[in-house]
């Protein structure tokens, strides 16, 4: 079941975007097929990973955050969001879950395309 999920389309280029990128995770092995049926996708280890051992590295610049949020095309929206839902405690889930929406909505346009 792994070995064919690892050559589905949608993971082949989600692996190709992370190591086009920076992602790197040599003790890792993604996607993997879990459950009776090959039906969970994850993550598994190639390697006993110690604690405090580092097992993956992703790029800064490749997570979603707020940083990226005030640096895109949507930038002015940012501060709207920070006055409307400042006093809520959810505040940073509100921008991010804006953003991460606002990106999906951009398909392949948006540099996170594989991500989704």
């Amino acid at each position: 079941m792994t070995a064919r999920l690892q050559k589905e389309p949608k993971y082949v280029k989600f692996n190709e975007w992370c190591a086009k990128y920076g992602v790197v995770a040599p003790s890792l092995e993604w996607p993997v097929a879990y459950g009776p049926k090959g039906e969970l996708v994850g993550v598994r280890a190639k390697t006993d990973i110690g604690p405090c051992q580092s097992y993956v590295y992703v790029p800064v610049n490749l997570t979603l955050n707020e940083e990226q949020f005030k640096r895109s095309l949507i930038a002015e929206i940012y501060d709207n969001i920070i006055d409307e839902y400042n006093d809520r405690d959810n505040c940073d889930h509100f921008i991010l879950i804006f953003f991460v929406a606002y990106q999906m909505t951009l398909g392949e346009k948006s540099f996170w395309h594989p991500y989704f």
